[in-house]
C-alpha cells in the first residue's frame, strides 16, 4: 500500500499517470510505478539480466519512496 500525500495524489494525476483520450485518469499510483519500473528494468536485459526480477526490485524501491 502506498503512502502518498494528497497533494503528491494531485500531481501525479495532473502529469504523471496515463489518461485517455477523454483527459480522464485512467492509471493507478501502483500502476504508474509498475509501468516505469518495467521500463527502467528493460535496461538490465542489455546486460544479460533478468528483467523480472529487476522490475520488481524498482518497483520495490519506488513504492517504498525510497528514490
Amino acid at each position: 500500500m502506498l503512502n502518498l500525500t494528497e497533494n503528491a495524489l494531485r500531481v501525479l494525476s495532473a502529469r504523471y499517470l496515463l489518461k485517455n483520450e477523454k483527459g480522464e485518469v485512467v492509471e493507478s499510483p501502483e500502476g504508474m510505478f509498475r509501468r516505469v519500473a518495467s521500463h527502467v528494468a528493460r535496461a538490465e536485459g542489455f546486460y544479460g539480466e533478468e528483467t523480472q526480477a529487476w522490475e520488481q526490485r524498482f518497483f520495490t524501491l519506488m513504492t517504498e519512496l525510497k528514490f
